[in-house]
Formats: C-alpha cells, structure tokens, sequence
C-alpha cells in the first residue's frame, strides 16, 4: 500500500487558515512534527478579509501546491475532501513540467479528492494579483504591468523567517513605500509553508538525481503560487503574477520550480497564473526599471540580497554586486535605486569578482550580459577608468585565471586543516 498524506479539516477564521493533516510513519522524515501548516493574510494590516468565506475546495489550494511534489516524489497518496476543479484539472499539466525538467526523478503518486467542485465569481477589473519582493524580477513585473494596477503580495516566511523581525520590518517599510509610490493595494502573507516541511532531508531525498535543493528545485513557484487562491477568490482576480527568476536563454542550464513551464499551467477557479518577465535577461529587466524610473519621475527601491538577514541589502555580496554594475551599465547612480555604492568601491568589486567568486554558467551569462550593456551604451557620459576590467574581462575563463585557482586552493586546504582539526 501507498503512504498516505490525508488532510483532516480545514480551520479557517477571518484572516487565517491552519491544515490539520495526518501522514503514514514512512513519511514522517519529510515534516516537521512540532508545526502544522498555516497561514495568516493581512498580517500586520488590522485587515478583516473573511477566510472562512473561502470554499474548502480553494482553501486547500495552498496546501496541495506545497504537499504535491512531496508525493510526486515519494509516491504517496494525498487524500482530501474536496478541491477545486479548474486546479485539480490543472495538476497533471504542471506535474508534466517537473516531469520533463528532471528526467532522472520519477514521479508518481496521486491526488484523491472525495469531491471536485468548479468555483466560479464575477472578475473585477485592474484586480490582478502579483507576487512582489522588491527585487530586479518582481519591479520588472510591476513596471511592465503598472496600468493594471496589480495588488502586491508579500510572504512573510519565504526569504525571511520569522525570528527576523527587524528583517520584516525593513520589508514592510520598502513595500509600504513602494505601494504608496505607485497608488497600489497590497497584503502581507505570513506563511510557515518553508517550516512545515523537513527540507533539509527533502533535499538530501532529490539532490543526487536533481542536482538541486529541495526549496529552488521543486517548492519555489507553486509553493507561492497556492498561496494566492483564497485571495483570488475574495478579489475576484482572474490572473496572479509571478515573476520569472531565470530567462528564455537559460533554459536547460539549471533547473528551478519557479518555471513556464510549471507556473503557467497552475490555476484555480478562475484564476490564471502568468510567469511573467522570461523573455528579458536581467540586464534588460534592470533596464526597463531604470528607463521606467527616470522617464515617470519615480522612486524605485531594489530589494536584492540573500546575504542579509535583515531585509536590506549589504551591498558587498556578488548579488548586490551585480545590480550595482548593471545599473551602472544604464548609465544610472546605484545610489538611487537602494544600492549603497561610491567610486572607491571597484577596486573591490573588481578583487571580488576576478579572484574570489567561483561562477557557474548562469552568474557567467549575467555577467556577459553586464558586460555587453557596457560596451553597447553611448549613454554613459563620463568613462570611469577604474570600471576598465568590467569592459575587458574573459568572463567565459574567468574561473580559470591563476590569482583565482590559487585563492581556491588555498581555501580547500584551510578547510581541510579545519576539518581534520574538528574531527
């Protein structure tokens, strides 16, 4: 017999849901036993949205988004009392993504569902919801999408947990600035749909034959996406927004969840989702936020890094980095688009960049992409000698310069001392 993950009731409040589910003892590695799955909407906003007006069937969206490729994987059976059609139709579509992103993963199990309900509202106009951040993919999407005026969506619970309150805080004052910059409603979502699940044991059961971790290879994108189907119902959204974390130009080179061919496929009542921005690389993304900015007067505030644990961004990871000198590349100050950065800086940068980071093929092609923007724009007005290397670096070899390998081995062999030290 297949282990089971059934769902035994739905708590739902007026902002607030919580999962009570039961699993089979072979599954008991994979979830943390100390939580159970919940969420909170309008946290922090002294908002009353009526949850509990939610049909089932669409509140157990969030859930199943986040429990499915758990019985994908494991092939288990998920049983519950009723879903949503247009999502349950929508299953095996982008389970057919996964499928064919890793060829080397089986994925079987299946979705029981005791009854299949078709929900249907009246779709409100300019009522779009997006997924926002504050980073370069999520202002790309607001920029391109800024006549809908879409209701932004932040998770408390995705890149900051909750011990990080002064990292929340830090992201609420950045989205409250950008709502009111553009005139734009939005909820914050508190979510510990990253801490229910066991994911370093999830991503020790999927690295060998994925070759990625459990939260960027299967969980980013429709873990997020479920999120918003209690929303959609309540606003009457016909499509959400998530924005693309990858390119067209990087398909086949490294896998990750968030993907067209998974999002675009995921739908709920008469909600559609749009992974939206896969067409620009993202220099052209910064460059649409850049020409965007200046042309309509705006104040636009990037939030990039995943160095910081609070919400802001050090300016001294290869990340920030790579959004200072993609900035620069426009011919625009980093400074005004919440990025520290002064001249005294590039030697740095350039130290960081040429001798101590380690690029895969995707951090190459930013960085080509970087590159060719400098070569390319006649809109810089004044060449800055110290941003020399920027124009001339072999970014193809740049993994094999010798002031490089020597700062690799050198670290292998403090590592090893300290291993065998520990040991």
């Amino acid at each position: 017999m297949n282990p089971q993950i059934i769902v035994t009731n739905i708590i739902a409040t007026n902002n607030s849901i919580l999962y009570n589910f039961t699993y089979s003892n072979s599954l008991k590695d994979y979830f943390n036993s100390e939580e159970s799955f919940f969420i909170e909407y309008g946290v922090d906003q002294n908002r009353k949205l009526d949850i509990a007006s939610v049909p089932d069937s669409l509140l157990i969206v969030p859930f199943l988004c986040n429990i499915l490729p758990i019985a994908w994987i494991l092939d288990a059976e998920v049983k519950v009392k009723a879903v949503d059609k247009s999502f349950y139709e929508s299953v095996p579509m982008f389970k057919n993504g996964y499928i064919n992103m890793y060829p080397n993963v089986e994925f079987k199990g299946n979705l029981n569902a005791d009854e299949i309900i078709e929900n249907r509202y009246e779709i409100k106009e300019n009522n779009n919801l997006a997924f926002f951040s504050g980073g370069v993919d999520a202002f790309n999407t607001l920029v391109n999408h800024i006549e809908e005026k879409p209701i932004l969506l932040t998770l408390w619970g995705s890149d900051i947990f909750f011990k990080d309150i002064k990292g929340w805080n830090n992201v609420k004052q950045h989205i409250e600035k950008t709502a009111v910059e553009f005139n734009l409603e939005y909820f914050y979502i508190k979510s510990n749909f990253r801490k229910f699940l066991n994911e370093g044991v999830l991503s020790l059961l999927v690295t060998k034959n994925a070759k990625d971790n459990w939260w960027h290879g299967f969980q980013h994108g429709i873990g997020l996406i479920g999120h918003a189907a209690p929303l959609a119902y309540l606003l009457n959204s016909n499509l959400v927004y998530i924005a693309s974390s990858f390119t067209s130009k990087d398909a086949g080179k490294v896998p990750c969840a968030s993907d067209p061919t998974i999002d675009n496929f995921v739908r709920f009542a008469n909600c559609e989702t749009i992974h939206d921005g896969y067409e620009f690389t993202r220099q052209d993304k910064i460059q649409n936020i850049t020409k965007y900015a200046i042309a309509q007067n705006k104040s636009i505030e990037l939030r990039v890094c995943w160095q910081s644990s609070g919400g802001r961004n050090c300016c001294k990871c290869e990340k920030c980095y790579r959004t200072i000198m993609g900035i620069l590349a426009e011919g625009q100050n980093p400074n005004n688009f919440g990025l520290l950065y002064k001249k005294e800086d590039n030697p740095t940068i350039k130290k960081f960049i040429k001798y101590k980071l380690k690029m895969n093929s995707v951090s190459v092609a930013y960085w080509q992409d970087i590159q060719q923007r400098f070569l390319e724009n006649q809109d810089i007005k004044v060449y800055n000698p110290e941003l020399k290397w920027i124009y001339t670096t072999d970014f193809e070899r740049i993994n094999n310069n010798p002031g490089k390998k020597a700062y690799f081995l050198y670290h292998r062999i403090i590592n090893k001392i300290k291993r065998t030290i520990l040991k």
